[in-house]
């Protein structure tokens, strides 16, 4: 990540519903164009499992598509790039 990109990093426990959904829509509202690079991970999160069928279902009602999410454990590189850190529960 180069200096002038600040990344936004959304934690949850299992990374497969609400910091994927937190960072998909901030994704969808507040592209890669404005310097912000949006990321998630979990506390608890086990490598590489899609986000819930709720989370992607909700996301294509609003017409983003979240497919494509795997999750990734919090990690201290993570913590370490991030500029911000929203942690939920």
């Amino acid at each position: 990540m180069t200096m002038d990109r600040k990344q936004i990093l959304f934690v949850c426990t299992g990374n497969i519903c609400r910091s994927p959904m937190a960072e998909a829509l901030f994704r969808h509202r507040f592209s890669e164009a404005t310097g912000w690079i949006a990321c998630s991970a979990g506390t608890s999160a086990p490598l590489g499992m899609p986000a819930s069928e709720e989370a992607v279902q909700a996301l294509a009602e609003i017409g983003i598509d979240a497919t494509g999410h795997r999750s990734q454990p919090v990690t201290r590189e993570l913590v370490t790039n991030s500029t911000v850190i929203l942690a939920m529960t």
